[in-house]
């Protein structure tokens, strides 16, 4: 009976170490130069992907591909550069609307001279087809901030 009670809390202490750990790690993936973190308050598509809204991070992932991520669920996904700036303190997250639709767009990180532009997926090229778009645009958490509003301006555009 001892045995088993040591078994088990051994297997207790090792969940909350690994815990532990994960939540560490996630706090230190966040801080990362070059992340972006956004706290979307809509549902939104990144390569055919839907994702609900929420806090999301935003990290390279080699030359031209970029991760959204957030609560376990994320897109990798395949972008080309675009010229222009983001501000110093902040990135930014582009969004394209059509009616109630988001789809991600652009990724802006912080004092960058381009930003990343997604490939449009199919989805988004037959919505843009059927109706007129406007851009979404979410200022990004600066660093150091774990909390605040974020900026969300639209405007209209084709």
């Amino acid at each position: 009976m001892l045995a088993a009670s040591r078994k088990h809390v051994h297997a207790i202490a090792s969940s909350i170490t690994v815990t532990l750990l994960l939540t560490a790690s996630m706090c230190l993936g966040q801080s990362r130069q070059g992340n972006v973190l956004a706290n979307v308050p809509f549902q939104f598509m990144v390569a055919n992907h839907t994702l609900p809204p929420g806090r999301y991070i935003v990290t390279p992932v080699g030359e031209t591909n970029l991760q959204i991520y957030a609560n376990g669920q994320g897109v990798i996904f395949q972008t080309h550069n675009v010229a222009g700036k983001a501000s110093e303190g902040t990135g930014k997250l582009v969004f394209h609307r059509y009616g109630s639709t988001y789809i991600l767009s652009e990724v802006w990180m912080a004092g960058k001279g381009t930003g990343s532009r997604l490939f449009p997926s199919q989805a988004e090229k037959e919505l843009a087809r059927r109706s007129e778009n406007e851009i979404a645009v979410l200022r990004a958490i600066p660093a150091g901030r774990c909390c605040g509003q974020d900026g969300l301006d639209i405007s209209s555009s084709r």
